[in-house]
Formats: C-alpha cells, sequence, structure tokens
C-alpha cells in the first residue's frame, strides 16, 4: 500500500510531531513495509495448521483472570465503544 505524504503530515500532526524531511521520507518507507505486511497476512491460509483455533487470552491465565492495566479513564477520551473495544477514527483510507 502506498502512504501519501499528506497521511504522513496528519499522523505528525495528531502526534504533536515535528519531523524533518528524512525523518518523514523513513517514516513513510517504514510504514509502508507494516502494512505491506497485512496484506501479506491477508493471503496466509491458516485451515489446517496447528494454529488454527481461536485461544482466548484470559484463559490462559491461570487463575483466568488477566491483569487489567488500565486506569478505566482510558475510554473517557473516546467517542464510540464497541463490545468493550475503544473506536477510534480511520487514519488511512
Amino acid at each position: 500500500m502506498k502512504i501519501e505524504r499528506e497521511e504522513i503530515d496528519h499522523l505528525a500532526e495528531m502526534s504533536k510531531l515535528s519531523l524533518e524531511e528524512k525523518e518523514i521520507e523513513k517514516l513513510k518507507s517504514d510504514l509502508e513495509e507494516i502494512v505491506g505486511f497485512f496484506d501479506v497476512l491477508k493471503q496466509a491460509s491458516i485451515e489446517g495448521g496447528e494454529n488454527a483455533e481461536m485461544v482466548n487470552v484470559s484463559e490462559t491465565f491461570e487463575d483466568g483472570q488477566r491483569e487489567d492495566l488500565g486506569t478505566d479513564k482510558e475510554g473517557e477520551q473516546f467517542l464510540e465503544t464497541k463490545d468493550e473495544f475503544l473506536k477510534i477514527p480511520k487514519v488511512f483510507e
């Protein structure tokens, strides 16, 4: 996936970062590589694979409960939640 300069500028603005030109080019290249991995994952087949079964992570803890590292204030900054997940606006189209 091709990342446009405007998207990098938008990310930098949202992150309150001031980036030099070579940092922008490096970030753009890194993001394109990262997003490219998702295309590879979409093509991967897990049918019949050893790890094809979905696992609930909380079941992997001895007592069945995971330690909650949150402060319960995280959700106050988000407009929407769904099934205990925070919904964020799209960054890339």
